[in-house]
């Protein structure tokens, strides 16, 4: 983004971003080297390489456009998945199972959490819940064939001053809650969880009158394969919000939902594997 910037081009804003990441990074100097591929009037593609000890560890290719708002919605239109209105939401504190340290985290975000999700998952778990596709009163929608494990809620920065960006969707895009929940024998901080790929499509600008430091996050997962390492995949939808979450100045409309607009979809193939020796700080999957 700030290449594209200073290089005043046509297309600022990213539009879809898959990284594949060969090796793991490591604390210490890195380099990245870009490379424009075509720079046309409606699109720009860019490539990435991250270096560290002259070794490439993550590559990553790049669409650029315009984001603009979203289009109407129409009668196929997918709605927001979370139903907890901001306002309201129950919060929770970010635990172990988020990627980074617990204190920092607790410091910038607060979290919320739907708890219709939470009891569907519970459900499906003890093998209580309907795996038939039915309607929108059931949580998560439900999907043809069923199964799968599901994660909701909104995410709010703390700082009054602080806003959501695109680099944040990029960063919330990687965050699976949940993921353990198929694997009861290990505990939280058994696992690590490398992503091998990770694709980013940016689905729509935040529109004027949704809130400046939220977003919802709606993460499905439908395949948890055994062999190689547990390996699955996940989808993880942004989402506008209405409001802060706990913000007693709004209220829930009827319709809130309905104004809602997804802002991005990550999807991302990864495995569950022990965690590795701390003392090796370069470690190959």
């Amino acid at each position: 983004m700030q290449h594209q910037a200073v290089c005043e081009s046509h297309n600022p804003d990213p539009m879809h971003i898959t990284a594949h990441y060969l090796y793991s990074s490591i604390p210490g100097p890195f380099e990245v080297n870009l490379r424009v591929l075509k720079d046309g009037r409606a699109t720009t593609n860019l490539t990435a390489e991250f270096i560290q000890k002259g070794q490439t560890r993550i590559t990553v290719q790049m669409l650029f456009s315009k984001l603009g708002p979203a289009f109407p919605a129409t009668s196929h239109t997918r709605r927001i998945p979370l139903r907890e209105h901001p306002s309201t939401a129950p919060l929770r504190a970010l635990d172990n199972t988020l990627p980074f340290h617990v204190t920092k985290a607790n410091e910038f975000f607060q979290l919320s959490a739907e708890p219709e999700i939470a009891a569907w998952n519970e459900d499906h778990a003890r093998g209580k819940g309907n795996t038939a596709a039915g309607d929108d009163t059931e949580a998560p929608p439900p999907r043809f064939g069923g199964g799968g494990l599901f994660w909701g809620g909104w995410y709010t920065l703390k700082d009054e001053e602080d806003k959501m960006t695109l680099p944040m969707y990029a960063i919330l895009g990687d965050v699976l809650l949940g993921r353990d929940d198929h694997d009861a024998s290990r505990g939280l901080l058994d696992n690590w969880h490398p992503t091998l790929t990770i694709s980013i499509e940016f689905m729509s600008a935040l529109p004027p009158t949704a809130a400046r430091r939220t977003v919802g996050a709606f993460n499905s997962g439908s395949f948890f394969l055994n062999a190689p390492n547990k390996r699955h995949n996940t989808t993880i939808e942004l989402w506008s919000a209405p409001c802060n979450l706990g913000d007693s100045e709004f209220s829930e409309t009827s319709g809130w939902r309905d104004e809602q607009v997804c802002l991005a979809v990550a999807t991302q193939t990864a495995m569950i594997v022990p965690v590795p020796d701390p003392r090796k700080r370069d470690i190959k999957l």
